[in-house]
């Protein structure tokens, strides 16, 4: 039984090569491929037939992101389909989501290989893997093959390692020109970003800048991922944004409380502890590097 932990979680620090080698160990775990019992190619159809898989399809940052995509498809030109394998929430934003497909179908209850079957039924020309190899993921479905053109999208910026992932979307700043040898999969290149930025009219009043500790005039860099995701020679960067750009802060997610003071202090900003209602911050006259509560 593979282990349910995400590769995601050890490979930040990683090399290109390192992740790539331990994508493709980890995908080999699921042991031999299978044709699901229906297989493709469909009857001809009038609109092409595109099936999103993920287990995101609720309130998190995928769904956020990609509501509007999934709403504005052409509906003369695609017929587009839900694969849908996410913890049950009842909200207004789930209810939204499932009106943005012309098919929402749950894969809950069945295995990989019934989900695969499930899937090839519908004869989807192209399937689209949201998830990738993060948290509760079951990206493995699509190892036997139930679509003709098998791609993976922003759920996971980084290489399936899987013989069943023909292409990843991306940018030319996510995978840069010469990279494409550390990738499994073949590259799609967005010419200006891989990642739409959609369902903002869904945001809570933001309130006002000093409601979250943040100065009125200075410049917000901000981001909200978790730990893991940045590294030494990223938060260095930001360091030397701060002492290039002023006035400025850095807005970070309430788990570098602990660690960001000494690091900002590395970097050249000098450390000033000045708290707000979930909010920390290590300053330095106009730039500061800040840590904000932010619900998961």
């Amino acid at each position: 039984m593979p282990s349910r932990r995400s590769p995601s979680t050890v490979m930040a620090t990683m090399t290109a090569p390192q992740q790539l080698l331990v994508a493709r160990n980890y995908s080999r775990r699921f042991g031999a491929l299978s044709v699901p019992s229906t297989a493709w190619p469909g009857p001809a159809r009038d609109r092409i037939r595109v099936g999103y898989v993920s287990g995101d399809l609720r309130e998190h940052a995928f769904s956020r992101l990609t509501l509007p995509v999934f709403e504005n498809h052409d509906r003369a030109r695609f017929e587009v389909f839900a694969y849908d394998y996410s913890p049950p929430t009842p909200d207004d934003f789930r209810r939204r989501v499932e009106g943005a497909f012309d098919h929402m179908v749950s894969l809950h209850q069945l295995s990989d290989m019934a989900a695969a079957q499930r899937i090839a039924a519908d004869s989807c020309d192209v399937v689209v893997d949201g998830t990738g190899w993060t948290q509760r993921t079951r990206s493995q479905i699509l190892r036997f093959r139930p679509a003709p053109v098998q791609v993976q999208w922003l759920g996971y910026p980084g290489t399936l390692g899987a013989p069943w992932c023909d292409y990843i979307v991306a940018d030319k700043l996510l995978i840069r020109p010469g990279e494409e040898q550390f990738y499994a999969e073949k590259i799609i290149r967005m010419p200006l970003t891989y990642q739409p930025n959609g369902a903002r009219d869904l945001g809570s009043d933001r309130g006002a800048r000093a409601e979250h500790g943040l100065p009125a005039e200075a410049l917000v860099f901000c981001s909200l991922n978790q730990a893991y995701k940045i590294t030494s020679e990223i938060f260095d960067t930001w360091m030397q944004l701060l002492t290039q750009v002023g006035p400025s802060v850095l807005w970070l997610a309430r788990l570098f409380r602990g660690g960001a003071g000494g690091a900002a202090a590395r970097g050249g900003i000098s450390r000033g502890i000045r708290r707000a209602p979930g909010f920390c911050s290590v300053c330095s006259g106009t730039r500061s590097a800040s840590g904000a509560a932010h619900p998961r």
